[in-house]
């Protein structure tokens, strides 16, 4: 199963960065390690279609592969 960073725009809150994470759950996907950097996580799914839906995301900055 890939593993993709998820990056959201800067002025994502951490409640944001939390929706966008429980979107990543709901969809079936593995949510793995949070950055402290910058607003974003890691995530895992099986299926890319989430991850075109994810980058669709309004808070969403960028998706990329691991």
């Amino acid at each position: 199963m890939p593993v993709y960073n998820v990056i959201c725009n800067e002025n994502t809150t951490q409640g944001g960065v939390e929706e966008v994470m429980q979107y990543g759950r709901d969809k079936g996907g593995t949510v793995g390690q949070q950055f402290t950097l910058v607003n974003g996580f890691q995530v895992s799914f099986d299926d890319d279609a989430h991850i075109t839906a994810m980058r669709d995301l309004p808070s969403v900055e960028v998706v990329e592969e691991e």
